[in-house]
């Protein structure tokens, strides 16, 4: 029988923590390096994670254009979400390189690094992070080929590699020293490797996640009939109270992985001062690509979408792809304001904030016999909201409300 593709990832992890286990029963690897390895695992992690939080779609009813499509009628990377992600991976990136610098895993991977290690060792190490990241790939792989990514929220997907975060606080514990003894060390991580096995197999095999249950008044087809007030966004109070935004986001975002990711890894590589002007060019030009990305994402989003009053509702049309992005029906409406500020003194254009009942279910993610509910699913009526940005016609739409 050919092995699922649930099998694959799964073999390879497994694989890549008998190295290690073999690498401290056979070869004589200091047990440090079997920290460093699962160290880098969560590293790992942490990137894998990001085009994962991109993908989840569980609370989206349509498609934006500023989503970009893997294939069709495949998932897409939902843009709007880039900050999610570069927030979950700067954050817990932060955590993930103060272990190693308050620890002896920085002078560990540097000794590896610079080739100081013996090859045998050196060897075995490249093997099993290789071995790592052709799991997690492929888990990656999984995560879109069996639809994961339409079951899982993206605030979900942000802290689910947070049981690999507990798993690094045990590192830092161990590869301090301070609690372990010379003699138990090798002993105490051969129980972390099997422990480690065991967790692999637990989130791999044991662990499905169900769809959530979204209700029929989530519609993908507009209404029939011709809405009775069609009304474009205002491209330019957009840009101009988002790319400044963007801009300040983009920078900072830079410099945190700039400051956060590069000058570690030129200290490691012994670089110097070419290793620095490196990462210098790398973050300039990050920056400037970035940002044009952000205002290149901003106006087609707002250039390609329509909002379509209806007596039934209001409905979010993607002109772009021809596809609704949500509906809210009238009767679940229960307020709407045009909400004013300087922007709308400067361009004439106010936005609308429509509050409605939403309904939803929970989704479960199951292990074994347990179920886990997820975050941002309901089960009771809560105040949903829809902003209308910048219309010229504010009070037009509110009446008609």
């Amino acid at each position: 029988m050919q092995p699922s593709t649930r099998d694959r990832p799964l073999a390879a992890l497994l694989g890549a923590n008998l190295l290690p286990l073999a690498g401290v029963l056979a070869l004589g690897w200091d047990p440090v390096l079997v920290l460093l390895l699962y160290w880098l695992e969560i590293g790992v992690v942490l990137v894998f994670n990001v085009p994962k939080v991109l993908l989840a779609q569980a609370t989206r009813d349509g498609r934006l254009p500023d989503d970009i499509a893997l294939w069709d009628g495949g998932p897409a990377f939902r843009l709007n979400l880039l900050w999610l992600a570069v927030y979950a991976l700067v954050i817990a990136g932060v955590l993930h390189i103060l272990v190693a610098v308050v620890t002896p895993l920085e002078a560990t991977l540097a000794q590896l690094l610079r080739s100081d290690a013996p090859p045998q060792v050196a060897g075995t190490v490249l093997l099993a992070a290789v071995g790592t990241v052709f799991g997690h790939a492929m888990a990656l792989r999984r995560f879109i080929t069996d639809r994961e990514s339409q079951r899982v929220t993206p605030t979900f997907q942000v802290f689910r590699p947070a049981v690999y975060l507990w798993l690094l606080a045990g590192i830092v514990m161990l590869a301090d020293g301070g609690l372990v003894s010379e003699d138990q060390f090798a002993a105490v991580v051969v129980g972390i490797i099997l422990a480690k096995s065991g967790f692999d197999i637990l989130t791999e095999r044991a662990v499905t996640i169900t769809p959530p249950t979204l209700p029929d008044r989530f519609r993908r087809t507009p209404p029939p009939g011709q809405p009775a007030l069609c009304v474009s966004p205002a491209s330019r109070p957009l840009l101009a109270a988002y790319v400044p935004l963007s801009l300040v986001g983009v920078g900072l975002a830079a410099t945190l992985g700039f400051f956060t990711y590069g000058l570690f890894i030129v200290e490691l590589a012994g670089l110097g001062s070419r290793g620095e002007l490196l990462w210098g060019v790398l973050y300039v030009l990050s920056t400037v690509c970035f940002t044009a990305a952000a205002v290149w994402a901003i106006h087609r989003r707002y250039t390609n979408i329509e909002y379509r009053i209806y007596s039934s509702g209001i409905a979010v049309y993607n002109t772009h792809h021809d596809t609704l992005v949500r509906f809210v029906p009238a009767t679940d409406i229960r307020s709407c304001e045009p909400v004013s500020g300087p922007i709308t003194w400067l361009f004439s254009a106010a936005s609308v904030r429509v509050r409605y009942r939403q309904r939803r279910r929970f989704g479960t993610i199951a292990i074994g016999p347990f179920d886990i509910e997820m975050p941002e699913l309901r089960d009771e009526d809560e105040d949903g909201e829809l902003t209308l940005q910048y219309v010229g016609n504010a009070d037009s739409i509110r009446a008609m409300l």
